[in-house]
């Protein structure tokens, strides 16, 4: 934050993008970080999340607010 604030980047205007599989790979230390960053103001979608290994059950443990999906027809 103290970064954030240095550079005057306002986190209220940063949407950061994690990938499913860092999500899930230690997913309450993944909760905790990016809690810790939406309590700053900091927003998150989730990436590739249309692919492979996906659960919605564990999209309302991540403070996630917009998803990118993948469709193919």
């Amino acid at each position: 934050m103290k970064y954030l604030i240095s550079v005057g980047v306002n986190p209220v205007f940063l949407i950061l993008e994690i990938t499913k599989t860092s999500g899930i790979a230690d997913f309450s230390q993944a909760r905790k970080f990016m809690n810790t960053l939406k309590q700053m103001g900091c927003q998150f979608t989730i990436d590739d999340f249309g692919i492979g290994y996906s659960s919605f059950s564990l999209l309302k443990y991540l403070p996630v607010k917009y998803s990118k999906e993948i469709l193919k027809f």
